[in-house]
């Protein structure tokens, strides 16, 4: 009788697997925020029944990192919201307000006390025919804060001006109520920086 045939040979055995290739980790420390990290949170961020929102990226405490601070008005007072940066993402710091208002008609960040490199937050908001008025916030060494005046006729209120106020280097003149007297009559007082606070300095009496 015939041989039988010769055993087959096993299937040859599938390769092994390749171990996966390296990735690089995808960073999830704390980091820079990037324009677009501004750029969007402020376009998502809106409070309720504000009206003529307005924001800026700026460095108001003076690390090198910018904030972004939102102006607009609510329920007519000037309200202020400031974004910091926490090495993820911006999230609100400070919520406050400023005067009365029916428009914002300037809003800057700029070093108006000369104690740079930080940066004052300024409000010019008008009301009703004739009011005017200034309001200004700072950075006071921990946290974003209104500056307020000391004595004279706006102490205690980081709002300055009733029927106008003018913002100049380490200077503020503002208008005081001098009701009964017509408006033209009314006095004006001058505030100083002393490195803290908006120091009384004088008064200006209109010449009639």
């Amino acid at each position: 009788p015939p041989d039988p045939p010769p055993p087959s040979a096993p299937p040859p055995s599938p390769p092994a697997p390749s171990p996966p290739a390296p990735t690089t980790p995808v960073p999830t420390g704390p980091r820079d925020p990037t324009p677009a990290d501004a750029a969007e949170f402020a376009a998502d961020f809106r409070p309720e029944g504000a009206d003529g929102l307005r924001s800026v990226a700026a460095d108001v405490n003076g690390d090198g990192v910018n904030e972004i601070v939102f102006a607009a008005i609510v329920a007519d007072v000037v309200r202020l919201d400031v974004a910091a940066w926490n090495g993820e993402t911006y999230e609100i710091a400070y919520t406050g307000q400023g005067g009365a208002a029916d428009e914002i008609s300037g809003f800057t960040v700029r070093d108006i006390t000369g104690d740079g490199p930080t940066r004052e937050i300024v409000t010019s908001q008008n009301v009703g025919a004739q009011g005017q008025s200034v309001s200004i916030w700072g950075w006071d060494g921990a946290a974003i804060a209104p500056q307020t005046a000391q004595d004279g006729c706006w102490t205690g209120s980081n709002t300055y001006g009733i029927i106008g106020a003018r913002v100049g280097r380490g200077r503020i003149e503002a208008t005081c109520d001098g009701s009964p007297l017509p408006t033209a009559a009314w006095p004006t007082d001058v505030y100083l920086w002393d490195g803290a606070a908006w120091a009384y300095d004088s008064t200006i009496d209109p010449e009639l």
